[in-house]
């Protein structure tokens, strides 16, 4: 639950015939976010066995992996359901122990207060323009989670409280300034700090353990509360062009350093201690030592209102950014790992195309997109495995980071009025049906792929006023 204000105020000014624009605002925002989870856990009872032939359904895939594998049959969801049902407090009790250990520490009420106020000043020279102003945040933030332990005989003891809170203050000046070359042709220098506040669930220091990650090993999400924000010095340039009457092409570099940058790790443990898995894969955020981004990006974007005829309502749509990137992480992780990959989620190669068509009862938008494939979690480590014998494989191995598939995709969109404020609308999405996964330091090493189909719909559409 959000809630949020803001105030600001304008005033024009001239200097010596310099014109000028001074503001002030300020702005408060309280975030509140609550999680609870009662999970089930049923044991089988009186010797009871289950097996998977009496779930069974009928699904089965004969090519997957390119007919590398022979997928299914798998279990049928509505089968579990009646198998369940019918076996409740016979077959089937419930364990109030494991339904407890694995609820309440997923359990969590954070709050966020953040009250920021700015001042910021542009003023003209000329073909120049200064565009300068500072932030000030103060974030206050607070929550509670559940610790669980067990007596000697196993059973949940009552559920620790566990509370927290951090706060801090941040100053964040920006400067613009923007040189006109030509009467629809700028140039523009930017440089500006900014932060990036870790997530609820990332700061909260609470355990979820995945249900669907049984295989090779469950996976447990815990909170990390000594996470703090990341702070980023952003220096921009870009040179800009107007077309008219419609369009813009522009080209641009960019780069960041960051302190304090956030990213999920995974790291596998074999505990000695009590706990509810002897091998498990933690998942948890940290904060890196340093990091920095550089790259370019150029845009096109244009009515082709000039062309004859018919051809006057088309348009085209163009945008590509190269990016790279690298991060240190902090002493001693993942056994001393010293290399420094690509950001979690920086894909080198970005681009969208896209093309459009406007008349005055048609529109239509057909665009394609690109994303490389990027890192989604940490999980090397250089000095071997769990065990000091284990063998020490690269990057690329099967214990490598962990990647997310490249993905390309197609959509059309469209509508044609047929009279006043009926339209007659449709839309394909994802029409390439490009796989969403990830893949373990090569993508011989799948972890997860999933597929979608395309998404098809079409219907009308009523406004009370004509378009």
């Amino acid at each position: 639950m959000n809630f949020q204000g803001a105030a600001s105020v304008a005033r024009r000014y001239s200097v010596h015939e310099h014109y000028g624009t001074l503001q002030f605002g300020i702005k408060i925002r309280n975030a509140h976010k609550t999680q609870t989870q009662e999970d089930q856990i049923y044991c089988p009872a009186n010797g009871t066995n289950f097996a998977l032939s009496q779930v069974l359904g009928t699904f089965s895939n004969p090519n997957y992996y390119e007919k590398a594998y022979q997928y299914g049959p798998l279990s049928d969801y509505s089968k579990i359901n009646n198998l369940i049902s019918s076996n409740l407090g016979t077959g089937l009790v419930l364990d109030p122990n494991a339904s407890l250990l694995q609820s309440l520490p997923a359990d969590f009420d954070a709050n966020e207060r953040v009250y920021a106020g700015f001042v910021m000043n542009t003023i003209g020279f000329g073909k120049l323009s200064l565009q300068s102003g500072v932030r000030f945040e103060a974030t206050d933030a607070s929550y509670l989670a559940k610790q669980v332990a067990q007596d000697t005989s196993g059973n949940v003891l009552p559920a620790t409280p566990i509370n927290g809170s951090s706060s801090y203050v941040n100053i964040l000046p920006s400067i613009q300034v923007q040189y006109r070359i030509q009467k629809d042709t700028n140039l523009r220098g930017i440089f500006g700090i900014g932060i990036s506040r870790p997530n609820f669930a990332d700061i909260v220091p609470s355990r979820q353990v995945d249900p669907n990650t049984t295989t090779p090993f469950p996976q447990i999400v815990v909170g990390n509360p000594a996470l703090k924000p990341t702070k980023g010095n952003n220096y921009d340039i870009l040179v800009e062009h107007y077309f008219q009457p419609l369009g813009i092409l522009q080209a641009g570099f960019f780069y960041k350093t960051l302190s304090d940058p956030i990213y999920s790790t995974t790291t596998r443990f074999r505990p000695s201690n009590q706990q509810p898995f002897p091998v498990f894969d933690q998942i948890q955020s940290i904060n890196g030592r340093s990091g920095h981004i550089t790259g370019f990006e150029a845009a096109w974007e244009q009515r082709l209102s000039f062309l004859p005829g018919l051809l006057r309502g088309f348009g085209v749509a163009a945008n590509y950014s190269y990016t790279t990137s690298q991060v240190t992480f902090p002493t001693g992780f993942n056994g001393g790992r010293t290399d420094h990959p690509r950001l979690q989620r920086q894909a080198p190669n970005n681009w969208n195309l896209g093309a459009s068509y406007d008349r005055p009862r048609l529109s239509v938008r057909f665009a394609v997109s690109h994303n490389d494939a990027s890192i989604y979690s940490y999980f090397w480590t250089q000095s071997g495995g769990l065990n000091p014998s284990d063998p020490v494989v690269g990057l690329p191995g099967p214990n490598g980071d962990q990647y997310l598939y490249a993905h390309t995709q197609y959509d059309i969109q469209g509508s044609y009025r047929l009279y006043r404020g009926l339209r007659f609308v449709a839309y394909g999405l994802n029409l390439s049906n490009e796989v969403f996964g990830f893949y373990q330091g090569s993508k011989i090493y799948p972890i997860q792929r999933e597929f979608y189909q395309p998404t098809v719909s079409f219907g009308l559409r009523w406004t009370s006023t004509a378009e």
